[in-house]
């Protein structure tokens, strides 16, 4: 698609590294479903998208019987989590989905024991024939924990031990394409069901009228997708960004009357991209107004 190729060449004319880009673009219009990528199979840490996937997981073991809301999980660490990114609550999720807890040093037998419950976060996505990923480790820093970083268990699984460990694993990591599915499935209702794919498309929406989002402290609009977009549109999203890593997001963007909808995910992981907060906005414009074109011109 042109469309994508024409967003690869706005980042490229600001004078910021495509190397580190990865990009999925899903048309929801309609009968559904064009795609069109840029380096999409590359593993990228994905900062707190990770989240979404956890989310997912979460309502899983709900239908399942595995867990239970509001027993097993506090009811508002579900919108903690998924609308406003909070980290303690992602890593009661955790803990809840894998029955693991942050702590002190294990043995090594101990470790693995921990690493082999905690991994079941993976198995649960790899199972669906998603590809090869890693979904694992938690984010940081988790003031419920005083944890401002890895320490203890944590650090021992990032650090690979024991030996059994990949050092590939030693950060979470997607691609787009993967993060792509997931939205596909969950605006299709096809990752869970139906109520639950509904229900974390309620935690996801923030509103792109300035006269909104420019009060919520944190927003999830300044400097990504929604901050250019009209403010009528409606946008489920979910972000991530750090120093080291760039700006991550993968949202699900619909004009009014469902005219146009799609999921666009973008992967910028490098430092450049953390502090240009421009970019993700006008990529995203510029992919919300090809889209409009290209609808127009359709057959």
């Amino acid at each position: 698609m042109q469309i994508i190729d024409g967003a690869v060449d706005l980042i490229t004319a600001q004078g910021l590294p495509t190397a580190s880009v990865s990009m999925s673009l899903v048309d929801l219009t309609g009968d559904c479903c064009d795609y069109a990528a840029y380096q999409d199979q590359q593993p990228r840490y994905p900062a707190s998208i990770v989240k979404l996937f956890w989310l997912v997981a979460l309502y899983g073991y709900y239908d399942a019987g595995q867990l239970q809301p509001a027993i097993d999980i506090y009811p508002e660490d579900e919108i903690l989590m998924s609308h406003y990114s909070n980290n303690g609550a992602s890593s009661r999720v955790v803990d809840a989905l894998t029955q693991t807890v942050s702590g002190e040093n294990l043995s090594p037998a101990e470790l693995q024991a921990w690493i082999d419950a905690r991994t079941r976060l993976n198995d649960y996505f790899l199972l669906a024939q998603y590809p090869d990923l890693n979904i694992a480790h938690k984010t940081f820093p988790i003031p419920d924990l005083d944890m401002p970083a890895r320490t203890g268990r944590e650090l021992q699984f990032a650090h690979g031990e024991p030996d059994t460990v990949s050092s590939a694993r030693q950060r979470n990591y997607l691609t787009t394409a993967a993060v792509a599915r997931l939205l596909y499935e969950i605006d299709a209702g096809q990752a869970i069901s139906p109520e639950f794919s509904d229900r974390i498309k309620q935690h996801l929406s923030h509103s792109t009228n300035p006269a909104v989002w420019q009060w919520e402290e944190p927003n999830a609009i300044a400097g990504f997708f929604g901050e250019y977009l009209p403010p009528d549109t409606e946008l489920y999203t979910k972000l991530g960004i750090t120093l080291e890593d760039g700006r991550q997001e993968a949202a699900i963007n619909a004009s009014p009357y469902q005219l146009v909808r799609f999921a666009l995910v973008i992967f910028a992981n490098d430092p450049a991209f953390s502090g240009d907060a421009t970019i993700l906005p006008t990529v995203a414009r510029y992919i919300y107004d090809q889209m409009h074109q290209r609808q127009t011109v359709q057959p």
